[in-house]
């Protein structure tokens, strides 16, 4: 099986995006594991599948690099939204839909703005952190579970080792990314996030800069638009009073495009690949 992807890095974080516009392609969650290894596959935080939809320009399904499908995945959305302007899938403004609902989008240079889902389930009486000497700020749902906490220095927080504690723990039943935050002003967070699905810090979160800047401006910390600063980058997160009208933007860029060439979920044989490149020269 050859399967013809882009990888895209948005702000920190990378996919590995597939047009299935004919819907032929059902990966199982043993392949996209292989594809997203580091070292021995691809290497992706996540696989995109770019899908018909009759509603709109298309359809987007994300997977995290462990094989489960997330609801949605902010930087995601902005890496599939600038694959469909340059495949021709879709024009510069579009409407898609995730598990999550409808998505305006912009591409504009070599950035995307995409619009986010209305917050959901926000708790702000949640005090795991606490234990550990920080702050809990609140939970919130943008599409998927954010758990935000507020440390004097974001820098010096074991990420992976809180970050995993917190991620599994019972008040949490779906799970939730854990993101770090500290508020330098008004204007501007600093973040590092846990991801839920990868199981380890990715170097930035669309979904989690959403969420940190929103539950930051009801603890009347900042005030839009927020520069969130993460690892990989710089998010934009601008959003109304209401929060009703809320849009993510940052840099998207095309690394490449290459293909997958993979038979029964294991890469193809020293003999397959012979019988394939002989053809060829024939």
């Amino acid at each position: 099986m050859r399967v013809k992807f882009a990888k895209i890095a948005a702000t920190g974080n990378d996919f590995v995006v597939i047009d299935n516009r004919q819907g032929l392609f059902q990966p199982k969650p043993e392949w996209i594991r292989k594809v997203c290894a580091r070292r021995i596959g691809v290497g992706a935080d996540g696989l995109l599948l770019l899908d018909s939809s009759t509603s709109s320009d298309f359809a987007m399904r994300y997977f995290n690099s462990d094989g489960s499908e997330g609801e949605l995945c902010g930087n995601g959305a902005r890496a599939v939204a600038f694959f469909a302007y340059l495949s021709g899938a879709a024009p510069k403004e579009m409407l898609f839909e995730s598990k999550s609902g409808l998505h305006k989008a912009r591409v504009e240079n070599e950035a995307v703005r995409v619009q986010m889902p209305h917050p959901q389930n926000a708790r702000l009486d949640l005090y795991e952190a606490e234990k550990w000497g920080y702050t809990s700020l609140g939970y919130v749902e943008i599409g998927v579970p954010h758990f935000i906490v507020e440390v004097n220095d974001v820098d010096s927080v074991p990420v992976l080792k809180v970050g995993k504690e917190l991620r599994h723990s019972s008040i949490f039943p779906r799970g939730a990314n854990i993101d770090f935050i500290t508020v330098q002003s008004d204007r501007q967070i600093e973040m590092r996030t846990y991801e839920r699905g990868v199981e380890n810090e990715t170097l930035a979160c669309g979904t989690g800069a959403t969420a940190a800047a929103l539950l930051s401006y009801q603890a009347k910390k900042v005030t839009p638009p927020v520069s969130v600063q993460m690892p990989g980058g710089t998010l934009q997160i601008d959003f109304t009073a209401d929060l009703k009208t809320i849009y993510l933007s940052g840099a998207v860029q095309w690394l490449y495009s290459a293909e997958l060439w993979m038979e029964n979920n294991q890469w193809m044989s020293l003999k397959q690949l012979e019988t394939i490149f002989r053809t060829r020269k024939e």
